[in-house]
């Protein structure tokens, strides 16, 4: 039985406090990143993985080759908020147009099997991670109790763009171009957009090496997360020198972790 508009419109008001939206860059380690702080006690994700039994959820411990197979998976809204926020920017100017679009969502796509899952966080109090590529305006207009995370590029544009490139399909393309006007991207947001930061978290992608920030925000081990991230940076290196690409080796290494730098 699907939800219908208003149902969904309902859920989403009721639970959206619950939903911590984490922001990144194609290529920048977002799948990972689900895996692994997802997969804590700390989020009704981790209730998931332990129910839903799928194949393809993978640690990236196992990968071989590009790192990016190891797909997180959002199974209790089935990639609604992945997909719309990197193929479209949608027009939703209320929380009934977000309820409609959902609805319309599931009916096109026929996920009948996250409805129990959706129930069951109405009934706790878990946090749901739910990672995306990019924050459209709709998301804190329509969701302002949701937690959103950015992780934002600084210096690192040009590494990350190439992992990007390389190591997803070429229709994502347009949604990795990183200019030179995007370098020293949470300053600008600060600078331009004080308001708006001031209900987000804003991490540069050397602050994720440490750590420190699943420590801020979720009590998780930084330091557990911090060698995690590493492993998962040191299997992108690998992959580049695959392809053949050396060019990686320009990437900074200012205010790194030692054991980064010397990777």
């Amino acid at each position: 039985m699907y939800k219908n508009s208003i149902e969904w419109q309902e859920w989403l008001e009721n639970n959206q406090h619950k939903l911590i939206f984490y922001s990144y860059r194609g290529g920048a380690g977002g799948e990972f990143i689900g895996n692994h702080v997802g997969s804590n006690e700390y989020f009704y994700n981790s209730d998931l993985l332990k129910s839903f039994k799928n194949d393809e959820v993978v640690s990236n411990e196992s990968l071989l080759g590009n790192p990016s197979t190891a797909n997180f998976k959002d199974i209790m809204l089935c990639e609604f908020f992945f997909l719309e926020s990197s193929y479209g920017d949608r027009k939703l100017n209320s929380i009934e147009d977000l309820g409609d679009a959902m609805n319309k969502y599931w009916i096109s796509n026929y996920y009948s099997i996250s409805h129990h899952y959706q129930e069951e966080f109405s009934k706790q109090d878990k946090p749901y991670f739910i990672p995306i590529h990019r924050v459209f305006d709709w998301i804190p207009k329509l969701l302002p109790k949701a937690k959103i995370i950015i992780q934002v590029p600084e210096d690192w544009v040009y590494y990350i763009n190439l992992l990007g490139k390389c190591k997803i399909s070429s229709a994502w393309h347009k949604f990795l171009e990183i200019g030179p006007k995007e370098r020293n991207y949470i300053k600008l947001l600060k600078e331009n957009y004080p308001e708006w930061c001031s209900e987000k978290s804003l991490y540069s992608f050397e602050e994720m090496f440490s750590g420190e920030w699943v420590e801020k925000e979720f009590g998780i081990n930084g330091e557990s997360f911090s060698k995690a991230y590493h492993e998962w940076d040191k299997k992108n290196i690998e992959y580049l020198k695959i392809l053949g690409q050396e060019d990686f080796m320009e990437r900074p290494k200012k205010n790194l972790p030692t054991y980064v730098q010397s990777t």
